[in-house]
């Protein structure tokens, strides 16, 4: 989709509907391509230097205003929802599983709740995963759909959401990430530039976080959990969901890494 300027010549235009409720939208011309979900080091390279762009942007229109998006506290709302789920019935070392799996995750939060980052000056941020980005025959991107969740964050959070998704190799439904992609991706963000060493144990967290306690896990884990404790045939699948994103989390963590 290409964007076109209002007749004012605006970033965006406003509309009110039949309610009296005002909405501020973005008009675009209509444009074809494909989508791309397993990625290769063109299709990183060219998201880090997307999502560089957007960031810079924001910084220079300091008169485009978005509610700030902080992904950590809805993670600490998730994870009180799963300490509430009941697990008394199923055995204890699926019980043991489950309670370690949720002391990891606070850990996690811990670490991407560093107050004092380098990078916490709002940028703009978008829904950029690869079902939301439409890419012509030479792998150059051609546009952007899906604006609903357009809204501010920092940068290290838009980070580690667009290394999850742009590190997969072998499709959207798939786990398998690749370093070399993760690593490609930040190299044309240039994120010396603007991220520093204290930055990086909030990155990996949050990649972790965004991979291994996403929406999906939660609705996957409070099934899996009330159906275990209603039926005991239940256990072994509850147990391998949480053995499947461990593993998810192994790989993403070993991502940042030299």
């Amino acid at each position: 989709m290409q964007p076109v300027k209002p007749a004012h010549d605006a970033f965006f235009t406003t509309i009110t509907d039949s309610n009296g409720q005002k909405w501020t939208c973005c008009l675009f011309h209509w444009m074809d391509g494909r989508h791309v979900t397993a990625n290769t080091e063109q299709t990183a390279a060219r998201m880090g230097q997307l999502a560089r762009q957007l960031h810079d942007v924001s910084l220079r229109q300091q008169e485009i205003q978005f509610p700030f998006i902080d992904h950590t506290v809805t993670y600490q709302r998730w994870l009180g929802d799963l300490q509430r789920l009941s697990i008394s019935r199923m055995p204890k070392p699926v019980q043991n599983s489950f309670q370690e799996y949720l002391t990891l995750t606070q850990q996690h939060l811990d670490t991407a709740r560093h107050p004092k980052s380098s990078s916490l000056q709002p940028v703009i941020s978008t829904d950029l995963n690869s079902l939301n980005i439409l890419w012509d025959s030479d792998q150059h991107i051609v546009g952007i759909v899906d604006h609903e969740h357009i809204g501010a964050t920092d940068r290290v959070q838009d980070l580690a959401w667009l290394i999850k998704w742009y590190a997969r190799t072998e499709g959207i439904g798939s786990h398998d990430v690749s370093g070399r992609l993760a690593k490609t991706l930040l190299a044309h963000y240039n994120s010396p530039t603007v991220l520093v060493s204290q930055d990086d144990p909030r990155l990996a967290a949050l990649l972790w976080l965004s991979g291994c306690f996403n929406l999906h896990f939660i609705e996957r884990t409070k099934q899996l959990a009330f159906d275990a404790e209603n039926n005991p045939v239940g256990y072994d699948q509850f147990q391998l969901h949480l053995q499947t994103y461990r593993a998810r989390g192994e790989q993403l963590s070993v991502l940042l890494r030299n």
